[in-house]
């Protein structure tokens, strides 16, 4: 290779075609409409990336706001199916072959939560970014024998009592979905609406799920921790309920 060539080879060329249409450059350095077209695209690369990143953000959102219609406005209000969803719901991914419970937690309010689970439910804790946080179930760490979760906020440095299975969300919202089996059909998951009002279904075998505060304040394990438990509510609601 000649001098020429190889000043020629490492030199930036006058023309470059390329997708966003002709760069033109002088003695290497863009000219204004180079540069201005250049930066057009920085700005349109970076706003399809904002926008590609907030997707599952505002799809949690979503899946937030859908119960909060119906009236789901506290985390011991569960969204329970009593039938398989129907094409007509309104699901990114859910499917008809099992029945949903759709708890909604408020770490930011109620502290660190409990969500108690019955044995054959599957699922996942998601914070509201669409973050994985843990499974439930065969894949969780309750191997699908059911359990006591604790879901820690961001930030808690307190006591973690043992007995549970504790998973901490970067959020202080968390969406948690949990699909309950029906192998042996739906009149076993059905049984959960004979449960009387006054039973609590924390500790009822009956309960689909339940979900309680443990912490109006974090000062230390017996406070945290107490045993009290936030009121159970639920309404029917066609194709839902709570």
């Amino acid at each position: 290779m000649g001098f020429e060539d190889e000043v020629r080879s490492i030199s930036t060329p006058d023309h470059v075609e390329t997708s966003i249409g002709e760069l033109t450059f002088v003695d290497g350095a863009p000219t204004h409409e180079t540069v201005e077209r250049v930066y057009d695209y920085l700005d349109t690369a970076r706003g399809v990336e904002v926008f590609l990143n907030a997707m599952p953000g505002a799809s949690v959102q979503a899946l937030v706001r859908g119960p909060e219609a119906i009236g789901q406005q506290r985390s011991h209000q569960v969204v329970i199916f009593d039938e398989l969803m129907s094409s007509e719901s309104l699901f990114l991914t859910g499917n008809t072959s099992t029945l949903y419970a759709l708890p909604v937690l408020d770490l930011r309010t109620d502290g660190p939560t409990v969500v108690e689970v019955p044995p054959g439910m599957l699922g996942a804790f998601n914070d509201m970014w669409f973050r994985y946080i843990g499974d439930v179930g065969p894949a969780g760490p309750d191997r699908g024998a059911g359990g006591s979760y604790l879901l820690l906020p961001p930030g808690y440095e307190g006591d973690i009592p043992d007995g549970y299975f504790v998973y901490r969300s970067r959020t202080f919202g968390v969406w948690t979905f949990m699909r309950g089996s029906v192998a042996d059909g739906l009149g076993p998951l059905h049984i959960w609406w004979q449960t009387p009002e006054s039973a609590d279904p924390m500790t009822s075998a009956r309960a689909i799920v339940g979900t309680r505060s443990c912490a109006p304040t974090w000062t230390g394990p017996t406070s945290a921790f107490g045993r009290s438990r936030s009121p159970w509510s639920r309404a029917r609601i066609p194709g839902t309920s709570w």
